[in-house]
C-alpha cells in the first residue's frame, strides 16, 4: 500500500505526496479527482475511480517547435538538416506537423508545384533528429518550414 506522506487541498482538490505508485498493492485511499505524486518524482497520478487502486498515471505532453530553412540545390528531390534537441527520443514522439512559410526565395505556390513535404527521421535519443524535405517534382532554393512535434515526457 502506498503511504500518504503529506497532503494539501486547493479549491477542493486533494494533492497527496506518497512513497510509491498508489495504484499498486492495495492502493491509496483518496476521493475521486485527487492527484498524487511520489516523493522521488517517479510518477504523477490521477484518482479516477472509487477503488483504492484506481489511479491513472498522468503524463505530460511537451511541444517542440521551431522554424528551419531547408536548402535544395539545383533541382534536387531531397535535403536534410539536423536539429539538436535533448528531450526527443524515438519512443516519445506522438505527432508531427509542418507549416509552409513563404520567404524571399520561395512562395507558397512553390511548395505545391514542387510537391514538397516534410518528415522527421534519424532520431538520436536525447541528442538530435533530422528534418527531411522531399520534393516529388524536384526543387531549387530555400524552403522555410515551421515544425511542431508533440512528445510525451
Amino acid at each position: 500500500m502506498a503511504q500518504n506522506l503529506g497532503e494539501i487541498t486547493i479549491n477542493g482538490v486533494l494533492g497527496i505526496k506518497c512513497d510509491v505508485d498508489p495504484s499498486t498493492g492495495i492502493g491509496l485511499f483518496a476521493p475521486i479527482g485527487s492527484f498524487a505524486t511520489t516523493i522521488d518524482g517517479s510518477g504523477f497520478y490521477y484518482k479516477w475511480g472509487a477503488a483504492n487502486t484506481e489511479w491513472e498515471t498522468y503524463t505530460a505532453i511537451l511541444k517542440l517547435r521551431g522554424t528551419v530553412d531547408l536548402v535544395f540545390g539545383s533541382e534536387e528531390n531531397k535535403t536534410t538538416t539536423t536539429i539538436l534537441n535533448s528531450v526527443i527520443t524515438s519512443s516519445n514522439v506522438l505527432s508531427t506537423s509542418f507549416i509552409n512559410i513563404a520567404n524571399g526565395n520561395t512562395s507558397l505556390d512553390d511548395f505545391m508545384l514542387n510537391g514538397v513535404s516534410f518528415s522527421i527521421e534519424n532520431i538520436v535519443d536525447e541528442t538530435s533528429f533530422d528534418l527531411v524535405a522531399t520534393a516529388i517534382n524536384n526543387a531549387s532554393g530555400t524552403y522555410r518550414v515551421k515544425y511542431y512535434i508533440q512528445i510525451e515526457v
